[in-house]
């Protein structure tokens, strides 16, 4: 008898000592996110869904973002890149790259978007943007999943 409980103990502890060794952060994101602004490329540390708007802080720079804007909470499909969102369906984009220099859309795109878990997974390629200070053009693409 006493075997069997010191067995049973140790199967006990065994089991015990496993499963306390694993390792598990949930603080870590399982896709990286990144989006290419003006042919720099930014890698994002936080995206955050907030006031209608899928929003991406660079991980060197915090004036580094980009932000995806939409009238509601979005749902998986595809959204056309419009220059004023509250006036027309679809989202439009604005990002901030280095130096400070802001850009939004002028409508041609499209985004697309996936939720996984409750989460946006956001995906774009070769969207025209404007400077707002230069009128100059540029392209954005980045592929943006929530945290």
């Amino acid at each position: 008898m006493k075997t069997l409980i010191k067995k049973t103990i140790m199967i006990m502890l065994f089991a015990i000592a496993l499963t306390a060794c694993s390792k598990k952060n949930d603080n870590q994101p399982t896709t990286a996110s990144s989006f290419t602004l003006a042919g720099a490329n930014y890698p994002t540390s936080t995206i955050v869904f907030t006031n209608n708007t899928l929003l991406g802080v660079a991980k060197s720079n915090s004036q580094v973002t980009i932000g995806v804007l939409f009238k509601s909470r979005p749902v998986a499909g595809s959204y056309p890149v419009v220059a004023n969102v509250m006036e027309q369906a679809g989202c439009g984009i604005q990002a901030t790259g280095t130096g400070n220099n802001s850009y939004i859309s002028i409508g041609g795109g499209n985004v697309q978007i996936a939720i996984t878990n409750g989460k946006i997974h956001a995906t774009f390629s070769g969207v025209m943007l404007v400077n707002i200070a230069d009128q100059s053009a540029a392209t954005v693409s980045g592929d943006l999943t929530e945290q």
